[in-house]
């Protein structure tokens, strides 16, 4: 159901690694690609949480030092992580319900025998995952539901998690990365119905991730900032044609960058589509890339050229005002930055704007203050000097 290939170097020994998920058999195999040897085998994690339940991997990935993270079906505990050598170690990244206040309240006196009667709390599970350049993962979830089936939690379906099991993913952009951020709460129609579905994820070697919405066929672009660059993609659902379109996705399930191209496996259509960036999206992909690598300038002239294709594209003319900070022209960087609609970076280019004035007057102005006051201490100074003498004559004192 997974297969993933890694090269890494482990006590000084290079290894290229193929990771199979074989969830009908209950294990992952391991096999050294050049030789097609199978080198070990992963099976039911030693956990308590695994008594009485299978151990069905779906999807696999391994860190810099050849730890294995797993997405198994039905398991709400989290990623499962494996050491190099195949022990279970931990869940990760766990996905935690939210229990209303009144929910705790009642759970609290409740006995066994009512609990058992509620319907189940789980948390979700993991849909997607993979790994970037510094062994981070980044993992797609549904959004968390009650009871009711209504929605408590969109804004986390995204997660960058660090080794310690932290989700670390920036959100500052307009909206956290969540794909559709208005959708159809309740309908008849279940297919849209509800916030995206995300089942996969990919990211490149500059920050920029893709997530794979299943509901819609849509591919959302973000930069590692949060800030949503594009949307590609186009499902037959929304109006793109039939399912047997070969443009069109009816049943995406994996995705992975190929250099700046983007791969989605469909299961319906049984084809590996190929998408393309546009002139303007090559564009958007080298400017995010020169300020990844922290050159703003660079990335400004691109995005000017950006906004000569679209001056609709507010993010640019944010980079464009990120470039004037640099140059320390906070007039021009406030203007681009009222542009892009950026508050946060308005407010800190006026601060320091103002900053800049008061470092600029200050001196001069506290200079003629002093100047000021010396003289009119001087001129009361020589006033009192140059006043007429009073002669004592003795008068009054009878």
């Amino acid at each position: 159901s997974g297969i993933y290939r890694a090269v890494t170097s482990i006590g000084g020994v290079e290894e290229d690694l193929i990771y199979i998920s074989d969830r009908k058999n209950n294990q992952i195999i391991v096999i050294d690609s050049l030789t097609n040897e199978v080198v070990k085998f992963v099976t039911v994690p030693d956990d308590v949480s695994f008594e009485g339940k299978s151990f069905q991997p779906k999807e696999i990935v391994t860190d810099l030092k050849g730890r294995m993270y797993v997405i198994a079906e039905n398991v709400y505990e989290g990623i499962i992580q494996f050491s190099y050598e195949g022990q279970f170690d931990r869940f990760t990244g766990v996905n935690y319900v939210k229990l209303s206040p009144w929910e705790i309240f009642w759970r609290n006196f409740s006995t066994e025998a009512q609990l058992a009667q509620q319907e189940s709390i789980i948390n979700t599970s993991f849909t997607g995952m993979t790994v970037d350049e510094k062994g981070f993962i980044y993992a797609t979830s549904y959004a968390l539901t009650d009871e009711d089936d209504l929605v408590t939690d969109d804004k986390n379906m995204i997660k960058r998690i660090n080794p310690s099991g932290k989700d670390v993913l920036r959100r500052n952009g307009y909206q956290p990365p969540m794909g559709d951020v208005e959708y159809v709460a309740a309908s008849t129609d279940i297919i849209i119905r509800g916030p995206s579905r995300f089942t996969g994820i990919t990211v490149n070697e500059y920050g920029v991730y893709t997530a794979l919405d299943l509901k819609m066929g849509k591919l959302f672009t973000y930069d590692r900032e949060g800030n949503l660059l594009y949307i590609s993609g186009e499902s037959y659902i929304s109006g793109g044609g039939n399912a047997s379109q070969i443009n069109t996705l009816s049943n995406p399930v994996a995705i992975s960058y190929y250099g700046e191209n983007i791969l989605v496996l469909d299961k319906n259509q049984k084809a590996l589509l190929i998408f393309e960036p546009t002139a303007i999206g090559s564009l958007i992909n080298q400017a995010v890339a020169l300020e990844f690598e922290g050159d703003k300038i660079g990335a400004a002239d691109v995005w000017e050229q950006v906004v000569k294709q679209n001056a609709n594209y507010e993010y640019a003319y944010v980079g464009i005002g990120k470039k004037y900070m640099e140059l320390e022209d906070y007039e021009k960087a406030m203007e681009n930055f009222e542009f892009g609609e950026d508050r946060d970076l308005y407010s800190r280019a006026f601060k320091l704007q103002r900053d800049s004035k008061v470092r600029k007057y200050f001196a001069p102005v506290m200079g003629l203050i002093v100047v000021l006051l010396i003289a009119r201490f001087v001129y009361k100074f020589i006033k009192k000097r140059n006043l007429p003498k009073v002669e004592d004559t003795g008068t009054g004192d009878e």
